[in-house]
């Protein structure tokens, strides 16, 4: 099982990741746009080519055993072993929630 990396370690492969997010043709980029009764999902490689259209997935333990059983099959299909997973949350951001470590009071916010 995964263990939680310390802030710095976090920080840092944040950045070496969005530094190469569309430019690794080596990684499978998944988006789900997230809500409460079904999700809307789309494959692409990082390069911009769709892999799967937009696919819808109900909100459960069946519906994501799908998705999962589809990004395998996407990573059969073009070799692309890295899975880089983005949210699109429903509902509002609570206060102080998304901004990059260090950036009080400028206004950036991390990609979700």
């Amino acid at each position: 099982m995964a263990t939680v990396r310390d802030n710095a370690t976090r920080v840092k492969r944040f950045r070496e990741l969005k530094a190469t997010l569309r430019t690794d043709r080596t990684r499978l980029l998944v988006g789900l746009d997230i809500a409460q009764a079904e999700h809307v999902v789309h494959l692409r490689h990082a390069h911009t080519r769709v892999v799967t259209p937009a696919l819808t997935i109900p909100n459960t333990t069946r519906g994501f055993t799908q998705l999962w059983a589809r990004i395998q099959q996407a990573q059969r299909a073009t070799g692309c072993y890295e899975v880089v997973c983005g949210l699109e949350p429903t509902g509002t951001v609570p206060p102080g929630g998304g901004h990059l470590p260090g950036d009080a009071g400028r206004g950036r916010r991390a990609p979700l």
